[in-house]
């Protein structure tokens, strides 16, 4: 479980949108937060929360499912489609806590999930795990993977903290997102001998998740881009992103069989 105090830290002035509709529940999870330095903004439904959006900045949005006039459902597909905000992440707050309730949200491009009523400790660790991965990816991510200054191709301080300083469990974990990694970039390999623009975003939606929760955070990025040259049959970028995806790779795998050889 990712340390409470760590957790506080990366919530201290980063900055939310929360889109509810019942005023109560809006303001208990904008007092939790604000109580820790975290800067709130409130939107009473969807169409407000896109009109916020077109211009003002969030690092994160907490979404609600069931609202007037759009729902949480309606919001975020139009946030990722419409207004092409693939980064920023979205977790949803809902009454329902059954898995097919979060299976709709996860499929409806939302990152994560928490219900009602509102735990302080759960809120503040799972929003926190995505407000740090989202502020490294605005900050590097647009650098081009070759750069010379390019940042280190894994965090391990995230796999620290998710896995609480747990050294087995951080080796179990390393050794089987390598193994996966590996099967998943052999599947690409293929789907581009094939010619399967499809099938390569696909594996790279695959990919991106694992990615991202071990901290290789420009490696998830770039299987993001290629989700989205797959779902848009662009074979030329998709080809150049899985150059990027390879190399990129490779120096996770350095970096975390070199991490696996020392005491942490």
């Amino acid at each position: 479980m990712v340390n409470l105090d760590w957790s506080k830290k990366q919530l201290n002035g980063a900055s939310i949108l929360i889109v509810e509709d019942n005023p109560i529940n809006q303001m208990i999870v904008a007092d939790i937060l604000e109580s820790i330095g975290t800067k709130i903004t409130s939107a009473e439904n969807g169409q407000q929360a896109l009109n916020r959006l077109a211009n003002e900045n969030f690092d994160l949005i907490i979404m609600d499912t069931q609202m007037p006039i759009m729902d949480g459902y309606e919001t975020t597909n139009h946030i990722r489609n419409i207004l092409k905000l693939q980064n920023i992440p979205i977790v949803a707050l809902t009454a329902y806590a059954t898995p097919e309730h979060r299976q709709s949200c996860l499929r409806a491009g939302m990152n994560d999930f928490m219900s009602k009523p509102v735990n302080p400790k759960l809120l503040y660790q799972i929003l926190a795990k995505w407000i740090s991965r989202n502020n490294f990816c605005i900050n590097t991510c647009n650098n081009p993977v070759n750069e010379e200054n390019a940042v280190s191709p894994i965090d391990i301080d995230v796999l620290k903290n998710v896995f609480d300083h747990d050294s087995q469990l951080i080796r179990i974990f390393s050794l089987k997102f390598l193994e996966v990694a590996e099967e998943t970039l052999n599947e690409i390999h293929q789907a581009r001998i094939c010619n399967d623009i499809k099938s390569m975003g696909n594996q790279g939606h695959k990919l991106k998740s694992s990615a991202l929760s071990m901290g290789a955070f420009h490696l998830s990025e770039l299987c993001n881009r290629l989700e989205i040259a797959g779902n848009n049959n662009d074979q030329q970028l998709a080809g150049q992103i899985c150059d990027q995806i390879f190399e990129h790779h490779r120096q996770v795998r350095i970096k975390l069989k070199e991490m696996l050889t020392k005491e942490f």
